[in-house]
């Protein structure tokens, strides 16, 4: 087969030059794996000599998740970028995101698809696709992330594909490709283990509406993630643990359950803390993204089958897979991520879902996504397709960050992406707390048990209370707020609140009652840190006080949790 000679070759800069100001551009991948990267490289620099003539120039860009350096970072500091879904972790984007220049769409992954199909997204203007191979009938052979490329051909009024040389053309043994009708034809998806296959080894494009074929031979770049510190894995040893009790209690079956698992060094410590433990048995992935440290896994035997949208594997580990094909072709499938992030199929399997969170809340609500409730971290990714929908979901985080400076176990998020209703157990290194079958008053004295202990006597703690833009004013323990509360070296420090002297701040939403289970829990574990002490503000004005100053104003409260967010550090 004569690669790409059916269609007419053009270099990246002549493709870039196809794409409007303004297009919706829908490209391949899903992390860095498969995701295109001449054609984003020459679309940046052709932007950055429009802008430097004074005409204006900006793409939409639609993906499976994050994209590699040559896309979304080259885009974003290029500032050809206007508007960006579904997900990234590039921190030219973010900058951008967090500063208003940019308009990003956080979505659940398993969403994009059919809201791309459906035309909610607005019409996909081109496709920018990476493959090992396409036919003259139209078959497309993607690379090592399936993403959202099969709908984005089916959708795109245009179409460039991008001939990535450096990838083995026996990738596509490991694809499973299939694109949903919509809703109502829609039949159960039959799935019932990890390694079931249902589809094709190719997408499909209506020929003519390719304009062209970039030819490349370029390695994804996939990012090694740092090694498991003593934190991670005093977390996966946690995890593991509470598994095995699982097993033995016989709520999770002998065979254990297929695990999905999220990315980054916590997520890879748990899974080789369970590989480590001779008392676990060897088990499957469903899972959205394969990392160097599951193939190892599935290379030294522990992990018998893995289903995955994206290999997202470092340079060397992704060699070490196509120098060893044959050891993995019948133990890993590439998905589109509408399956392999698809509800039914998570409940279906009974998934077990191991997620990180950057802060989770006393109540058991999970943060994924913001810094202080209004600065974008990265997105939710695929982590709320399945904590929602697991079989037992557990959020993970260490009890503290910044070198244990800021604790990430707060009163309450100042942003929820991972509801009470959702999140099943948190881990930290100190502990997991198991919130099942508890109310909010049992889930707030349950979950400081996994905090950092309180810290010892000596310890300066100093605090800086956030205004909410809806109050003018702000009141600690009748005294006027000020912008830090620094408690002396004798004071006590708590992890969940902070205690001035001999009182106490805690959050206390305007609504409430003095006889709401919220603030009879939290009164409860004060314990030394007393009396409660509340927030007042008037609400609606915009005027502000001289103990309301413009300190307060990089950081605002969501505005359904209406109180004062504390940002604790500890020297």
């Amino acid at each position: 087969m004569t690669i790409g000679n059916h269609f007419p070759t053009l270099t990246a800069e002549e493709a870039a030059e196809l794409i409007p100001h303004g297009a919706m551009v829908g490209v391949s991948g899903f992390t860095p794996a498969g995701a295109p990267k001449a054609v984003p490289r020459a679309i940046a620099k052709r932007a950055r000599a429009l802008h430097a003539a004074g005409t204006p120039f900006q793409i939409r860009v639609l993906s499976g998740a994050s994209t590699g350096v040559a896309c979304d970072d080259e885009l974003g500091l290029a500032e050809a970028m206007s508007w960006r879904a579904p997900y990234m972790t590039s921190a030219p984007l973010r900058k951008l995101a967090n500063t208003g220049r940019l308009d990003f769409v956080d979505m659940h992954l398993s969403h994009v698809a059919q809201m791309t199909l459906e035309g909610f997204l607005g019409r996909v203007d081109f496709a920018v696709i990476e493959a090992t191979d396409i036919t003259a009938g139209g078959r497309v052979y993607l690379t090592t992330g399936i993403g959202n490329s099969p709908t984005f051909l089916r959708k795109a009024e245009k179409v460039i594909i991008e001939l990535n040389a450096y990838h083995s053309p026996r990738i596509r043994e490991l694809a499973d490709i299939i694109v949903l009708p919509p809703p109502p034809h829609r039949h159960p998806i039959p799935i019932i283990d990890p390694l079931d296959r249902i589809g094709r080894r190719y997408a499909e494009v209506d020929p003519a509406k390719v304009v062209g074929i970039v030819h490349t031979n370029e390695p994804d770049g996939g990012r090694l993630f740092s090694a498991p510190d003593k934190v991670s894995r005093g977390i996966a040893g946690h995890v593991s643990q509470f598994l095995l009790d699982e097993m033995a209690a016989g709520r999770i079956p002998a065979q254990f359950l297929p695990l999905q698992s999220g990315v980054g060094s916590v997520c890879n410590a748990v899974l080789g803390d369970l590989a480590a433990d001779e008392g676990f048995p060897q088990f499957k992935v469903y899972t959205e993204v394969l990392q160097d440290s599951a193939l190892n896994l599935i290379a030294a035997g522990y992990v018998t089958a893995a289903s995955t949208c994206s290999l997202t594997l470092t340079d060397e580990k992704l060699k070490f897979l196509y120098d060893n094909f044959d050891e993995f072709a019948d133990r890993i499938v590439l998905r589109p991520q509408e399956i392999s992030n698809n509800p039914g199929i998570a409940r279906r399997l009974g998934v077990i879902a191991t997620n990180t969170a950057i802060e989770v809340d006393i109540y058991g609500h999970g943060n994924s996504t913001h810094f202080y409730g209004t600065q974008l971290m990265n997105g939710l990714g695929g982590s709320g397709d399945f904590e929602r929908n697991a079989y037992l979901s557990i959020l993970m985080c260490p009890s503290t960050a910044k070198g244990g400076r800021i604790s990430t176990v707060v009163p309450m998020c100042s942003h929820v992406d991972h509801t009470e209703h959702t999140v099943q157990a948190i881990a930290t290194e100190h502990g997991v707390a198991d919130l099942r079958g508890l109310s909010p008053i049992s889930r707030a004295r349950r979950i400081p048990s996994i905090d950092a202990p309180i810290r010892p006597t000596g310890t300066t703690c100093t605090t800086t209370w956030n205004r909410p833009r809806w109050g003018t004013s702000g009141m600690i323990c009748g005294a006027a707020l000020s912008s830090t509360t620094t408690l002396s070296s004798t004071a006590p420090c708590c992890r969940i609140w902070t205690c001035p002297s001999s009182s106490s701040w805690k959050p206390q939403p305007v609504e409430q009652s003095a006889a709401s289970p919220y603030r009879n829990a939290v009164s409860e574990l004060a314990n030394s840190c007393k009396p409660t002490c509340g927030w007042t503000g008037r609400s609606g004005k915009r005027d502000r006080t001289a103990a309301d100053s413009s300190a307060f104003e990089p950081v605002v409260a969501s505005v359904h949790h209406r109180f004062l967010i504390p940002q604790t550090t500890f020297s």
